[in-house]
């Protein structure tokens, strides 16, 4: 049972995956159009920018848009990534969580059955033993003095 629910699970965990893969590749197709519309912005914003007259303002301007530029894309590209995989990837790791929590609990009851089993042989055997220990004493008291005990009914009425 244990290996029918983990190979389910191992199935599910296999098609979530495929949908990750799915998903990323379609992230991958659309960066392209990202980038090449930050690119557009930045070359609109350069042209304002060399508008602006003095060359030590356009080259602090620029520099300060090149670094915030930079920086934005690095995060868009962390937070896009990191959105695809918390939402792909959470419902697997979740039923893969409870799948092993399930197979720990069938193991633990299984071990505790073992146990219970164990104990139950254990017990019967004693038993077993003190029975046949008992039938041959008296077997063996029996054997060394038969007409004592064929008198015994005898001699307990007295």
């Amino acid at each position: 049972m244990a290996s029918t629910a983990q190979e389910a699970l191992i199935a599910e965990l296999l098609g979530d995956v495929g949908k990750l893969h799915d998903e990323v590749k379609a992230l991958r197709e659309s960066l392209p159009a990202i980038v090449a519309d930050l690119n557009e912005r930045t070359t609109a914003l350069h042209t304002v920018i060399a508008g602006l007259g003095d060359e030590a303002v356009q080259a602090a301007v620029m520099a300060h848009v090149e670094n915030a530029a930079e920086k934005i894309a690095a995060q868009a590209l962390r937070d896009a990534a990191s959105t695809v995989l918390t939402t792909t990837l959470q419902v697997p790791i979740n039923r893969l969580e409870s799948g092993a929590f399930a197979v720990y609990k069938a193991a633990k009851a299984m071990q505790r059955s073992a146990r219970e089993q164990v104990a139950l042989l254990v017990g019967v055997s004693l038993l077993a033993g003190a029975v046949g220990g008992a039938a041959a004493t008296a077997m063996a008291t029996y054997l060394k003095d038969p007409v004592t005990h064929a008198r015994a009914p005898i001699i307990e009425h007295r």
